[in-house]
C-alpha cells in the first residue's frame, strides 16, 4: 500500500528537496502538494510528475480549496509535512500574519483527518526572539521579548501546535535561517546571503570588520528536508519539538570569512572597541540582511530530541557555504 503525503510549503527550497528525497526513495507514494498559482502547478508537473497540484493557500480558511477537495485530503491523507518558511508580516496585524494563519490552519486540518498517522510543522527560532543563553527544546517561553511581528507570529503558533499536539500526533522541528539548498546550491533569491554575496562583490577588495565571535546558527534546506522526513515516520517523535541545528555552528568570523574568500576578498579585521560595541562592517548594513547571521547568535540550543530521533547530524555549515555562495555569484555572471 502506497503512503500518502500532503506537502505545504512548495516551491520553497525545504518542500523541493523533500520532493526530491522522496523521488530517490524510489518507493511507491501519493504526495498531495498545496500550490497557490497556476504556473506553480505548472512546474510542479513538470519537475515531479508523481505529485498533483492542489490549488489553494496555506493561510486561508480550508487552504483556499474547495469543500470536495479539503473533505478529500481531510479522508485521505496520512501524512502532512508542513514547510513553510515564516515571512515578514507588514501589512498585517499580528493575528493576520501568515506564520500564524498557517498553523491554525494545519491544526485544523489534524484535526478532521480522519486517517492521519502523523504530521510535522517546520518552525523558526524567530519564536525564541531575543532569548540567550541554552534553550531546551521543550522550550518556547523562555523571557524573550519580540522584535518582530513575525517573531511573536511564529511562537503563538508554535504553542497552537504544542497544545493540540496532546489530542493529536503533531511533531515541530524548530530551525534556525535556511541559507539555501546543500546539495544544488541554490539559495533564496530574496535571501541574506545572496544579499551578503552581491554586498561583497562590489565592496572594495579588503572590507573592514570586527566580530564577536559568537555562533552562526543556520542550516541547508536538504538537511530539514530529510530531517523532517524522518520525524513524520518516526512514532517516538509524536508530540515532541525537535531542533534542526548544527552540534558546533560556526562563528561570525568564519562566516564571513568563508564569503569574503570566494568572492575574492580578504577581511581586515578590527578590535571591537568596548565590551558592549557593535561588531562593524558596511555589509552588515545591507538592507536585507539579517544582522544576527552576521554577527552570531549567542545561543545554545539543546539536541538531546534530535540526537535521539534523527538519523544523523547536518553537514557543517563551513564545508557547503563555497557551494551556496558560489551559486548565489554564478546567478547574475
Amino acid at each position: 500500500m502506497s503512503e500518502r503525503y500532503l506537502l505545504v510549503g512548495y516551491p520553497g527550497l525545504v518542500a523541493q528537496a523533500t520532493l526530491r528525497a522522496l523521488a530517490a526513495e524510489r518507493a511507491e507514494v501519493e504526495v498531495d502538494v498545496l500550490v497557490e498559482t497556476a504556473v506553480q502547478a505548472e512546474r510542479l508537473a513538470a519537475d515531479w510528475p508523481f505529485a498533483r497540484a492542489r490549488l489553494g493557500r496555506r493561510d486561508a480558511v480550508d487552504l483556499g480549496l474547495s469543500g470536495a477537495e479539503y473533505m478529500e485530503l481531510a479522508r485521505h491523507g496520512q501524512r502532512l509535512i508542513w514547510c513553510t518558511e515564516p515571512t515578514g508580516c507588514d501589512g498585517y496585524t499580528l493575528e493576520e500574519c501568515p506564520a500564524l494563519r498557517s498553523a491554525a490552519e494545519l491544526v485544523e486540518l489534524a484535526r478532521v483527518a480522519k486517517r492521519l498517522e502523523a504530521a510535522v510543522v517546520l518552525s523558526s527560532v524567530l519564536a525564541l526572539g531575543d532569548a540567550q543563553g541554552r534553550v531546551l527544546e521543550s522550550d518556547l517561553r523562555v523571557g524573550q521579548r519580540f522584535r518582530q511581528t513575525v517573531e511573536e507570529a511564529c511562537a503563538i503558533g508554535e504553542s497552537l501546535v504544542e497544545r493540540a499536539s496532546k489530542d493529536l500526533p503533531l511533531t515541530i522541528a524548530r530551525a534556525p535561517a535556511i541559507l539555501g539548498d546543500g546539495e544544488t546550491g541554490e539559495c533564496p533569491v530574496d535571501g541574506p546571503l545572496l544579499r551578503l554575496v552581491r554586498g561583497c562583490e562590489v565592496a572594495p577588495r579588503v572590507i573592514p570588520a570586527s566580530f564577536r565571535n559568537q555562533p552562526v546558527h543556520a542550516v541547508t534546506a536538504d538537511f530539514v528536508a530529510r530531517s523532517l522526513l524522518a520525524l513524520v515516520r518516526e512514532p517516538r517523535a509524536r508530540g515532541r519539538r525537535v531542533h534542526l541545528v548544527e552540534e558546533q555552528p560556526p562563528t561570525d568570523r568564519a562566516l564571513f570569512q568563508c564569503v569574503a574568500t570566494v568572492c575574492e576578498r580578504t577581511i581586515e579585521e578590527r578590535p571591537l572597541q568596548g565590551l558592549f560595541a557593535r561588531p562593524q562592517s558596511p555589509l552588515m548594513r545591507l538592507k536585507g540582511v539579517d544582522a544576527r547571521l552576521l554577527q552570531g547568535w549567542d545561543v545554545v540550543f539543546d539536541r538531546t530530541e534530535a540526537r535521539g530521533l534523527l538519523p544523523g547530524s547536518p553537514e557543517p555549515l563551513e564545508s557547503v557555504l563555497p557551494r551556496l555562495v558560489s551559486w548565489c555569484r554564478g546567478l547574475h555572471d
